[in-house]
């Protein structure tokens, strides 16, 4: 059982490593929508491309106020299953060792 074990450990270090990963991603997302002049650059197109699936219907579902906090919702979104899921299992891995 414990090869299952590291099995579950290993894949909730690389769940939370991606979800880290697209939070920072999710952030510069938000500062380069401050420059407009930066969405010329082929790495703020592929950041945008990146991020826009997931906050997209975040935005079909909150009315708009003025500003844009999709981003918010989505890195608490992010979180929340960082500190649920995520964590969830690597207890259960650490239960199987």
């Amino acid at each position: 059982m414990f090869i299952i074990g590291y099995f579950l450990i290993a894949i909730g270090k690389i769940l939370a490593f991606v979800i880290n990963l697209y939070v920072i991603l999710i952030i510069l997302d938000a500062v380069l929508s401050w420059f407009p002049s930066a969405r010329a650059y082929r790495a703020a197109e592929v950041i945008n491309t990146l991020v826009e699936p997931a906050l997209t219907p975040i935005r079909n579902l909150i009315p708009h106020i003025g500003i844009d906090i999709s981003p918010l919702i989505a890195i608490g979104a992010l979180y929340f299953i960082d500190s649920f899921v995520v964590s969830a299992i690597v207890r259960m891995g650490h239960a199987l060792l």
